[in-house]
């Protein structure tokens, strides 16, 4: 050895010994003169061991592709004369591997030149840093694939993290939300109102506050969605919050069934009312049917005696006649009432012809012309020419029609208008006149004839159109109605399988519409 290079006449030694790193100095032959004990650490070999081999460099890198890296470094120095770092891979004595970042640099000492190379061990930093790549792409993976919607952001509300879900839901790039505030993003864009909760809901969190509450997002095709949303701090070790996090879970599907079980909840009482209603009008029909039939054969004697009495009565006996007129009229009035009750109280079957819809309602209005007469009633013809036929029971039609009429005109007491219309309704086609879908009509799905009655009149209240067709119900006085008219009606159309309808508004005026289907 070089007596210039001899650690044993200088310091060096020491200065090595105290040297953390690998440090070597080689030629291009291999010969080691310098090697220290923390290169005798990291390696394992001694530098007699070292100098000993014929080929040091294929036991430091027993894999090709290392060995040819590090040939190639050499290579590049003794050509560029520059320094040179690389990481890589070196095999110790013992078999492991370790991580390590070389430092080399071509310098000329006592006239030859030398490869000064320093050797850090980076095994544990490596080690680390992986578990760190490991535990950071576990949490990634988690992040992303969860099915909830995850971000988060500073305590400002500026987003910084959105995960795979959130983003794909509403169709987003990651590049147009992160570095933005949360509440100005496409997730919220659709309510401004919601935007401003959210901004709210994040100064409250930013002071340490969990907030909950249900929102909307639209979905990337356009659809809305309901999100149960969260917003919640995370704080450090002294307990100052230095993010949020957000937190969305679709709850539409939920929200859906909820509506659907409200929706059968509300059909059921709906269902349960109209049963026992039907239970009150079974009795309800039972019951007059037994009254009437008793009632019926004494009002038949009565009259019987009335006409008698009317035909002994001298022409001079006025007040006699008045009486025995006035008790006739009663007696037909009390008749008339028993037999709406028994036309109530009875199915009965119908008597079905193919008929004119339009014969039948002026046929209905002939039958009332008296009253129209003394009413100063203005009729208003809207007929459609040219419907077709219906099978219908006309007899039990114009019984509709006629009490339809007459709750018009007696609404208008001081005089108005009477619309009559009539009009062909059509599932398919041009023919759905007036704009009415038919499913807006329970039990219409088929084509239909319509017919309405619109006056002018004193309308309804609001609090009486629901017991419009309750038996008995009536806002005429005592001795003007029997309040059966339609309840009578709303039998007689739904034996046809038809639709009654009553549209009316206080001081406005009142329409009824009759549907009945095209067979």
């Amino acid at each position: 050895m070089d007596k210039k290079l001899d650690p044993s006449e200088n310091q060096l030694s020491k200065v090595l010994a105290s040297i953390r790193e690998g440090v070597t100095f080689s030629d291009q032959s291999g010969h080691f003169y310098v090697y220290n004990s923390a290169m005798e650490e990291i390696t394992g070999y001694s530098m007699e061991e070292a100098n000993a081999s014929s080929d040091f460099i294929s036991l430091l890198y027993p894999d090709p592709k290392d060995r040819k890296v590090a040939l190639k470094g050499i290579d590049e120095l003794l050509k560029k004369k520059t320094s040179r770092e690389i990481e890589t891979v070196i095999a110790t004595k013992n078999g492991q591997f370790k991580n390590v970042l070389v430092s080399s640099s071509l310098i000329h000492y006592a006239g030859r030149d030398l490869f000064l190379s320093v050797y850090h061990d980076i095994t544990r930093r490596r080690l680390v840093e992986n578990q760190l790549m490991d535990n950071e792409w576990k949490v990634r993976a988690i992040f992303d694939e969860t099915y909830q919607f995850i971000g988060l952001m500073k305590i400002d509300g500026t987003l910084i993290e959105a995960n795979r879900s959130a983003l794909e839901f509403s169709g987003i790039q990651a590049s147009s939300v992160l570095g933005k505030l949360f509440w100005e993003t496409p997730w919220w864009r659709h309510s401004a109102q919601l935007q401003e909760k959210v901004r709210q809901a994040v100064k409250s969190a930013a002071n340490g506050e969990f907030v909950r509450f249900e929102a909307t997002h639209l979905d990337k095709d356009g659809s809305l969605h309901y999100v149960d949303f969260s917003l919640k701090p995370v704080k450090d070790k002294s307990g100052k919050v230095v993010y949020l996090i957000p937190e969305g879970r679709d709850i539409t599907e939920r929200k859906q069934i909820e509506k659907n079980l409200e929706d059968a909840y509300a059909k059921l009482k709906e269902t349960q009312g109209q049963l026992i209603q039907a239970e009150k009008m079974d009795a309800i029909g039972r019951l007059a049917s037994g009254v009437a039939h008793e009632v019926k054969n004494p009002l038949e004697i009565l009259l019987q005696g009335v006409n008698y009495l009317e035909e002994k009565i001298r022409p001079e006996e006025k007040k006699m006649f008045e009486i025995v007129q006035m008790m006739k009229n009663n007696i037909k009035r009390a008749d008339k009432i028993v037999r709406s009750v028994l036309e109530f109280s009875r199915s009965g079957e119908l008597s079905l012809k193919t008929e004119d819809i339009n014969s039948a309602l002026e046929s209905a209005l002939d039958l009332v012309r008296y009253k129209v007469n003394v009413s100063n009633i203005e009729i208003k013809r809207e007929l459609s020419a040219g419907l077709p036929g219906i099978l219908i029971d006309k007899n039990k039609i114009e019984q509709v029609f006629v009490n339809l009429l007459l709750n018009a005109l007696e609404s208008m007491p001081e005089g108005g208008k009477l619309f009559l219309r009539s009009y062909g309704l059509w599932l398919k086609g041009a023919g759905g006149a007036a704009g009415i879908r038919l499913t807006d009509y329970a039990g219409l799905k088929n084509d239909a004839i319509a017919v309405e009655i619109e006056d002018t009149g004193c309308g309804i209240p609001e609090e009486n159109k629901k017991k419009l067709f309750e038996p008995f119900f009536t806002t005429k006085r005592p001795k003007e109605g029997t309040g059966l008219g339609l309840s009578v009606s709303k039998n007689i159309i739904e034996m046809h399988k038809g639709v009654i309808d009553i549209e009316s508004k206080a001081g406005r005026g009142t329409k009824a519409k009759v549907f009945l289907r095209i067979a």
